[in-house]
């Protein structure tokens, strides 16, 4: 879980199996932002109520982030 100022944001990452790699996609569902990619054989959602802008943001900027061997 991370956060931004009084917005909380989790974060789910489990197996994407034979996937390929995407760029982040954007959703809304019951109040919530949702932003969606897989990299590196993972799929990754951020879940928050913080704003789509700022959310799709946060997953830009961990995007960026060097793998973990």
């Amino acid at each position: 879980m991370y956060g931004h100022r009084e917005h909380r944001i989790n974060l789910f990452v489990w197996p994407a199996g034979s996937a390929p790699d995407s760029v982040p996609s954007a959703n809304m569902r019951e109040g919530y932002n949702l932003v969606h990619w897989v990299a590196g054989g993972m799929n990754q959602w951020a879940i928050s109520d913080l704003n789509a802008v700022e959310l799709r943001e946060f997953a830009d900027d961990l995007r960026k982030l060097p793998a973990e061997p």
